[in-house]
């Protein structure tokens, strides 16, 4: 939307069309993410389908060791407020491989200890995408139109925009003092008070 007043700069894995500092590196590269590393806060948006990644190994390699790679550099470098993008229904011990792995994930940056840790759950997310996904697509037209009917505990599956999902990680270090899950009601209520400002 234009709104940059957060961000200033961002290392990513590749470039895009945002008005702010980048810094295209190698996430695996231990040299080129050292130096991107000096910041106040991380926020790890980093996430692949299997299909993409072309195997269950490398799914895992970029969905559960580079974002603990990235925490534990984050603890190293003393940096205090850190948020993830996992997923609703994660859970290390579930027998669907993407909800194990987000689970795995979750529980091994939250043993590093760090300060304040925000782990954000969303389940379907909307908006552009420079990729096409066709489950996302049809997840588009048929689920948000008929979000009204997730009610009570089926809320938290409930689609989201991306973009409040990223509004509500950025104001969950200002709402927040210490560790938390963000799941859908807590997503939107940070994202809401996040564009009312």
């Amino acid at each position: 939307n234009g709104d940059h007043r957060d961000l200033h700069s961002f290392p990513t894995r590749r470039s895009s069309d945002l008005k702010i500092i980048q810094y295209e590196i190698d996430l695996f590269n231990e040299e080129q993410l050292e130096p991107v590393m000096d910041v106040d806060e991380v926020y790890c948006c980093l996430g692949t389908t299997i299909k993409k990644a072309g195997s269950l190994k490398n799914y895992k390699r970029i969905d559960y060791k580079l974002p603990l790679s990235i925490a534990t550099k984050a603890k190293d470098k003393g940096i205090k407020h850190v948020c993830f993008i996992s997923s609703v229904g994660a859970n290390s011990n579930s027998g669907i491989f993407y909800l194990k792995t987000k689970g795995l994930m979750e529980n091994a940056v939250s043993a590093l200890g760090i300060d304040k840790l925000h782990i954000a759950r969303p389940s379907f997310l909307g908006g552009k995408r420079k990729d096409f996904r066709f489950t996302e697509s049809l997840n588009e037209v048929f689920l948000f139109p008929f979000s009204f009917l997730f009610i009570g505990k089926l809320k938290k599956y409930s689609p989201i925009l991306a973009k409040h999902v990223a509004a509500a990680m950025i104001q969950s270090f200002r709402e927040e003092t210490c560790s938390t899950v963000l799941e859908y009601y807590k997503l939107t209520e940070l994202a809401q008070k996040y564009f009312e400002r």
